[in-house]
């Protein structure tokens, strides 16, 4: 069985910014991903490929995210065992 078959079928419906990022990372995963969006859209896939860059979703979705969940979002931070010293 190959890599391939072992992932449902998935078509992404209404692909543009969002759903052409998860639909595209499903598809480089290896799954058969089928992209159902608008024209203009699909016209420029087809023409120039889909380039998923990694940069505008740490610079703006992440911080996004941090924004809307405040403290119920984890994110790494340096925990200190001891206060400052004082200046």
């Amino acid at each position: 069985m190959t890599q391939r078959a072992a992932w449902p079928k998935i078509a992404v419906i209404g692909a543009g910014a969002v759903g052409g990022y998860f639909g595209g990372m499903l598809a480089r995963a290896g799954a058969p991903v089928v992209m159902i969006g608008r024209a203009p859209f699909a016209e420029a896939v087809n023409k120039n490929g889909l380039l998923l860059d990694t940069l505008i979703v740490r610079s703006f979705v992440v911080p996004s995210i941090l924004r809307i969940l405040g403290p119920w979002f984890w994110w790494p931070t340096l925990v200190r065992s001891r206060p400052l010293p004082q200046r």
